[in-house]
């Protein structure tokens, strides 16, 4: 009997964690789904998105941020099982891993490991997805706490390398934070990452753009 219950135990659990590990998993009218993959800028991002795009596509995102290379390669397989096969992924990590315990510390995730890590997560994602798009990673303020904002390029750049080795188009959401650093939160302590509801606008606005010029979708 305890194993019976064991067994039903952890398949209602199972269940359970299908049922929050994705938003707006269910497709109705056999909509093609577009999986977004990312950190708290993403998740963000991810409501201006949905809203301005047409209602011909479902979009999905994991309810927990994808945040480092690291947590990506064991989160990874669960995210794209969701579906069979994803029309499109679109993917960014680096944020996470460029950050700092302090500014005088090593990056939590370093450039080596994670291109090695983001090599890894790329050839999953192609795997599911019959198209991919990556992000490049936005601006960090130069008086940041745990992140350098030098980082930033560099990190891109090593994204980059990877990507173009597998002919992945890139989003380079990274040029349109620049554009846009006068609305992170408390902009004039630029110290923040993060955006107020019009930089988060602003953002999904260029990566709409992107998906219109690279995928046709709109």
């Amino acid at each position: 009997m305890y194993g019976i219950y064991g067994i039903w135990h952890s398949l209602f659990w199972y269940f359970m964690y299908l049922g929050m590990s994705i938003k707006n998993r269910v497709i109705k009218g056999g909509k093609p789904s577009i999986l977004i993959i990312g950190d708290s800028i993403s998740h963000n991002t991810f409501p201006y998105l949905e809203d301005s795009l047409s209602a011909g596509y479902a979009l999905h995102q994991p309810h927990e941020s994808a945040k480092n290379t690291r947590l990506g390669l064991q989160r990874i397989d669960w995210w794209l099982s969701i579906k069979p096969r994803w029309y499109l992924v679109v993917f960014n990590w680096g944020l996470h891993d460029l950050k700092r315990p302090d500014r005088e510390s090593p990056n939590v995730v370093g450039l080596d490991e994670y291109s090695k890590n983001l090599e890894s997560l790329t050839k999953k994602i192609l795997n599911k997805a019959d198209q991919v798009l990556f992000v490049t990673t936005t601006h960090v303020p130069k008086k940041s706490s745990n992140r350098l904002s030098e980082d930033v390029e560099v990190y891109n750049a090593a994204a980059r390398d990877v990507v173009a080795r597998y002919n992945i188009s890139v989003c380079d959401l990274y040029s349109c934070s620049i554009q846009i650093k006068d609305f992170h939160i408390n902009c004039e302590k630029e110290r923040n990452v993060h955006y107020v509801p019009e930089g988060y606008a602003r953002l999904a606005e260029y990566v709409r753009k992107t998906l219109k010029s690279t995928f046709k979708i709109s």
